[in-house]
C-alpha cells in the first residue's frame, strides 16, 4: 500500500501513518496534516505553504476539518510528508 505521494519534499522521513479513509467525505481525495497538526480532507490536491508550515485548498474545492486525528500517531516535525492521496 502506497502512503506517500510527496516524497519530493522529504524523501528521508518514514510516515507509518496512514488517514482513515472509512471516514472520509465521499468527495476527499486528499488528506494533509499541518504542522500545528490541523488535519484536512480535500476535494483537489492541496497547496504547500513550507513558511507558515501548513497545507492549504483551491479557492472554491472543499475541505473540511479531521477532528477525529489522532496527535500520538503523527510527528509534527514531518508535516511536509503528511500528505496523502486517497487510492482506488
Amino acid at each position: 500500500m502506497k502512503k506517500l505521494i510527496f516524497l519530493s519534499v522529504q524523501d528521508d522521513v518514514e510516515i507509518d501513518f496512514v488517514p482513515d479513509w472509512e471516514r472520509a467525505p465521499d468527495w476527499a481525495q486528499f488528506y494533509a496534516i499541518d504542522k500545528n497538526l490541523d488535519a484536512f480532507w480535500y476535494e483537489f490536491m492541496p497547496i504547500m505553504d513550507a513558511q507558515d508550515c501548513h497545507w492549504f485548498h483551491q479557492v472554491g474545492t472543499k475541505l473540511q476539518f479531521d477532528e477525529n486525528l489522532d496527535e500520538n500517531k503523527v510527528n509534527q516535525d514531518h508535516w511536509r510528508a503528511m500528505m496523502f492521496e486517497r487510492l482506488s
